[in-house]
């Protein structure tokens, strides 16, 4: 049984799971054309597991005539909408784990018991967890714009959704929730770029071992 929508892009489950509050663990529908159909015992990516393979011809509904160009205008306007859904989850996960790393890290430094070097990785520590706490906020905020686009565009579990391309409004606030989770982003690349290696810095004179950066998941390009 095939939802006709590509795999969804893997979630990062030790920190948040899948946000099923969002659109949940699916991908976007994918356009018409011939695919090839892999019936395997385990992953895909074991040449060994494949038992057999045929060809699937996915059509367009001809009940509901479009023009290519208006599919694929729905095809690239969907792939758009669940990029930012990537972009923000993998960047609220990795904000999650800059600072468990960061706040252990300040404990280990308070176990020492050298009063400078803690009021300077305090205050830091501060820094950090307001502006994480900042971009979190924002990341939901941001969500919720995203979830009433992607509903009202792709459906959702009571939202039948459109089939045709996105109007000149959708495009729009497509346009707008983009510029903002990009902001999103900045703030926390800002964080990882000035404050977090200031503090790596005083952890290391202080004999501390420094905590390492957490890298940011992949998602977007698994579409592509």
């Amino acid at each position: 049984v095939w939802d006709l929508r590509h795999q969804p892009v893997p979630h990062d489950t030790s920190v948040f799971q899948p946000p099923n509050l969002d659109a949940g663990p699916r991908g976007p529908l994918v356009m018409p054309g011939e695919f090839e159909v892999a019936l395997s015992t385990a992953s895909a990516d074991d040449p060994s597991s494949v038992l057999a393979t045929t060809h699937l011809e996915v059509r367009w509904d001809p009940l509901m005539p479009l023009p290519e160009s208006e599919i694929r205008a729905r095809y690239e306007f969907t792939l758009a909408l669940y990029e930012m859904q990537q972009i923000g989850y993998h960047a609220q996960v990795q904000a999650a784990k800059l600072l468990e790393r960061a706040r252990i890290s300040v404990d280990s430094l308070k176990a020492l018991e050298d009063e400078t070097p803690v009021v300077l990785a305090d205050s830091l520590l501060s820094v950090m967890e307001d502006a994480l706490s900042e971009i979190r906020t924002r990341n939901s905020d941001l969500r919720g714009w995203w979830r009433g686009l992607i509903g009202e565009f792709d459906g959702g579990p009571s939202v039948i959704g459109s089939m045709t391309g996105p109007t000149a409004a959708q495009e729009a606030r497509l346009a707008w929730t983009r510029a903002q989770f990009a902001e999103a982003v900045d703030d926390l690349d800002a964080i990882l770029r000035e404050t977090a290696p200031e503090l790596t810095r005083i952890l290391e004179e202080a004999g501390v071992p420094p905590f390492e950066l957490p890298e940011r998941g992949e998602g977007p390009a698994a579409y592509r």
